[in-house]
């Protein structure tokens, strides 16, 4: 029986039987699945409208992916037209407030307005910057990456490069043998944005340095692997949830608005998903990446299991 494959399924297919109007809005049969659209077709003269009809499943997420290379490629021609055109302005404007904080006549009032013409100039420049960024972004090319290995580097990296406050980064992997394909330049992306958000905004006090845990298990049902990213902050309210992967949607008056959806944009070019994870009171914020093809490699046998969600 189809219901036991999937309830909406089936009662789309009982719709269809008896009204002949295909719904072909995406559901999620599983979790651990990607949206599908079905579409149902009667087989040969169709006067079997029981058992002969044809089922079709598509991919929600591919179609979703063209119309994002679309979008992307069409905010990327109006970005270029115009950035020529708005960074020159700018670059004067900050050159201007430049000259006005470091004039030997000015005023601590005129120092004060200076650096916040320049702060906000740098601001409008990297918001123009993120956004050619992300629509000459390249195509994904996933590889086999071992976790344990490949955080135990990336921590370190970011621990000495970051400016600032060294953040005190606990790692944990289980299975220690976990592996996932990804692009690793874009999980790189994606992990330096999201510890940074922590280190900036994931402390309690402005005095104390960030504490930062990425933990990585292997979901025992969706059987997939899941990267967590927790820090010791007041995490997030529940309207902010509802917007922060909107593009411009900062609570910061320095931020961008554009890293949480520049890096869903990136997990989901990966087949990946990143989402935010509600925690109990005073347990920080925790952001989450979903991967979505997962294996454990064995070192006696380096035999290699992978888990695929479907579709891959």
């Amino acid at each position: 029986m189809l219901s036991t494959v999937s309830n909406t399924l089936a009662q789309r297919l009982s719709t269809w039987i008896s009204t002949n109007l295909n719904n072909a809005k995406p559901f999620r049969a599983a979790p651990h699945l990607p949206d599908v659209s079905p579409l149902f077709s009667h087989l040969g003269d169709g006067k079997d409208k029981i058992t002969d009809i044809l089922v079709l499943l598509e991919d929600s997420g591919q179609v979703e992916q063209r119309v994002q290379r679309i979008k992307l490629a069409a905010l990327g021609r109006l970005t270029a037209s115009i950035a020529h055109e708005i960074r020159n302005p700018l670059a004067a404007i900050d050159h201007a407030a430049q000259l006005l904080t470091e004039s030997p006549t000015g005023s601590s009032s005129d120092k004060r307005l200076g650096s916040i013409i320049h702060e906000n100039a740098a601001r409008a420049s990297q918001i123009i910057t993120n956004i050619l960024d992300l629509s000459r972004r390249e195509r994904a090319k996933p590889e086999e990456i071992a976790l344990r290995v490949w955080l135990e580097e990336f921590c370190q990296e970011f621990v000495r490069n970051y400016k600032g406050s060294a953040p005190r980064i606990e790692l944990r992997v289980n299975p220690k043998e976990l592996t996932v394909r990804f692009d690793a330049v874009h999980l790189h992306q994606v992990l330096w944005n999201l510890l940074t958000n922590a280190c900036k905004h994931g402390i309690k006090d402005k005095d104390d340095s960030a504490r930062i845990k990425l933990v990585a298990v292997l979901d025992p049902k969706l059987q997939r692997a899941q990267l967590d990213i927790i820090d010791s902050g007041p995490g997030i309210d529940a309207e902010g949830q509802k917007r922060i992967f909107e593009p411009f949607f900062t609570t910061k008056s320095k931020g961008t608005g554009l890293g949480l959806y520049i890096a869903r944009e990136i997990c989901e070019a990966n087949r990946s998903q990143l989402q935010y994870i509600d925690q109990p009171a005073n347990s920080g914020g925790c952001f989450r990446i979903t991967f979505a093809q997962t294996g454990v490699r064995t070192q006696t046998a380096g035999f290699y299991k992978a888990r695929a969600s479907a579709g891959m």
